[in-house]
């Protein structure tokens, strides 16, 4: 890792791999920002508390960091995406934020290339489905 722009290769594999975002019908809030940082070996985040190491069975992790303007009680949001891939291009972990903190997904959805995640209504936080968000009223995941 460093702090220098993504190498095309870098840049390639992170466009193969990035996260596809579920998001509610009435979400009013998108992302408006994303970082990307390509770990080919361990190293900590830059943008989220943690030390980042590979996976076994994975040559790299590719954080994606993904900023929001807003969310329904904060001025903005940051979460995060970590997503280990082996040299071949098979996702061997996805793991999100929730609000904050790290969760490893036992088990995603891909499309393609693309680990699947849910984004809670207005909040923000990412779970394999959508089925870990409570529903409130009329919003559903």
């Amino acid at each position: 890792m460093s702090s220098s722009p993504l190498t095309q290769d870098e840049l390639k594999l992170a466009l193969r791999h990035s996260p596809v975002l579920r998001l509610d019908r009435r979400e009013p809030f998108f992302p408006s920002r994303a970082a990307v940082t390509v770990f080919s070996e361990p190293g900590e985040s830059p943008s989220f508390p943690r030390s980042i190491t590979i996976p076994k069975g994975a040559d790299f992790v590719v954080e994606f960091a993904l900023w929001w303007d807003w969310d329904i009680q904060h001025l903005y949001e940051l979460e995060h995406v970590w997503i280990a891939v082996e040299k071949e291009g098979r996702v061997v972990a996805v793991e999100a934020s929730w609000h904050g903190i790290l969760h490893r997904f036992p088990h995603w959805r891909m499309a393609d290339t693309h680990p699947v995640l849910f984004c809670q209504p207005g909040k923000h936080a990412f779970a394999p489905d959508p089925y870990h968000f409570p529903r409130w009223g009329t919003w559903y995941a």
